[in-house]
């Protein structure tokens, strides 16, 4: 992967940001030159797009903000000045609605411009995720032997999975997915369609791709077994088949009876998708298991009720884990009289590793070994390393991704707040 394009001095060109602005641009163009053969003014469309483009960056902040308040309000400048974790969903909420306000003051019918933009929207997102692999931002899939396979170990955000080890490049998948929804819509114009049959093609289209890409990758359950993205892509997916069955039923029956077919069967995906995603909520009674520890004794979660529990999921070949280590000790001491409990659950499918690992860098914590990494993939984790929080209940209260924050190699105060939170309800 090749996250930096290249660097001179203090300033860094990054592949994501150039191929997002390349998406941009030529979605733009093609958005202005379906305006133009309608009759419109390019011009005119080329400065709403400015804006809409804004718009659309300013929402989806917002959305990423929505998914995790915690991190906001412990550092709201932060959160608001990052430069990752921008959420394509609420990008095109808010750029939809930037138009819809725009169009009313210029007199332009939101629904035309919506048909204008709808293959440069495909073509755009198209762009943007060659762009996420390229840079390797983290939203890569599940392991796969597949031939095709990828290991990002040069990614952006920290390569979870030891050696020989590849997943699913979901990027790519959704990429092929959009180029192809543009080149369908781009021939689809010529036939002069009724007008918002291109957007709802679009809805579909996007809708559908997302959905079924999302089985493949590792997110969090939102409900029904269902991630957000899915949620929103099934909502646009329906939406669309209902807008372009409403102008069928005008017409032809059978197109009708077609395009009813459709909206049905993706109400009923759920029902089927929804037993094999993995993962747990906030909320949630945490899965159960048992483990052996490197002392060769068993370890069952259930028999720490009654105490607030820190699950940290771990491998000794991942550098984050193994530099937030001093971080879990120091909890582990100051906080053990208050009730809590440190669990380390080593990922190794070695555990020689973890026995030499422990032998050179004792641990205050009890190590249990998920050398198959079955209760990783039962938490639904991401990758290495991930904190799940457990209260005295044995209920999911938090879960942090990545390395537990720091502050001069202590507990960042952030993090002990919410500890002493959870330890004094």
């Amino acid at each position: 992967m090749f996250p930096v394009l290249f660097q001179y001095g203090p300033f860094t060109i990054y592949s994501f940001g150039v191929l997002m602005a390349l998406g941009f641009y030529f979605g733009s163009m093609v958005a202005v030159k379906e305006f133009e053969r309608r009759g419109g003014d390019g011009e005119t469309l080329w400065n709403m797009l400015v804006w809409v483009f804004l718009g659309g960056l300013v929402s989806s902040r917002v959305l990423s903000i929505f998914n995790n308040p915690q991190a906001f309000f412990e550092s709201p400048m932060s959160e608001i000045l990052a430069g990752a974790g921008f959420v394509w969903y609420g990008g095109f909420l808010g750029g939809a609605a930037t138009a819809w306000l725009l169009g009313r003051r210029k007199n332009l019918a939101f629904v035309t411009l919506a048909d204008c933009c709808a293959p440069g929207l495909a073509l755009g997102q198209a762009f943007g995720r060659v762009g996420c692999h390229v840079a390797g931002d983290g939203d890569w899939g599940t392991v796969t032997d597949l031939p095709w396979g990828v290991a990002y170990t040069r990614a952006i955000v920290a390569w979870p999975h030891p050696e020989g080890v590849t997943v699913h490049p979901t990027p790519l998948y959704e990429a092929a997915a959009y180029f192809a929804l543009f080149a369908f819509l781009w021939r689809y114009r010529h036939r002069n369609p009724r007008t918002g049959s291109m957007f709802a093609v679009y809805l579909v289209g996007n809708g559908f791709a997302r959905f079924w890409v999302e089985f493949l990758r590792v997110e969090p359950v939102l409900a029904l077994g269902l991630t957000q993205a899915q949620w929103i892509g099934l909502a646009l997916t329906v939406a669309g088949s209902v807008w372009l069955l409403r102008q069928r039923l005008s017409g032809n029956a059978g197109a009708a009876a077609t395009a009813a077919g459709l909206a049905v069967a993706m109400l009923l995906v759920p029902v089927s998708g929804c037993e094999s995603k993995n993962g747990v909520a906030t909320g949630d009674l945490a899965p159960e298991f048992v483990l052996q520890g490197v002392d060769g004794q068993s370890h069952k979660l259930s028999n720490y009720r009654g105490r607030v529990v820190l699950v940290n999921l771990w491998a000794t070949w991942c550098p984050p884990c193994v530099e937030e280590m001093p971080v879990l000790n120091q909890l582990a001491q100051d906080y053990a009289d208050k009730g809590l409990v440190v669990l380390g659950l080593a990922g190794d499918d070695d555990t020689r590793r973890v026995s030499d690992f422990l032998a050179k860098s004792p641990l205050k914590f009890e190590v249990l070994l998920d050398s198959d990494g079955a209760i990783g993939t039962r938490y639904g984790i991401t990758g290495y390393p991930e904190t799940f929080f457990i209260d005295r209940e044995g209920r999911v209260r938090d879960k942090m991704i990545g390395p537990l924050p720091a502050q001069g190699g202590r507990v960042a105060p952030q993090l002990a707040r919410r500890l002493e939170s959870l330890l004094g309800g």
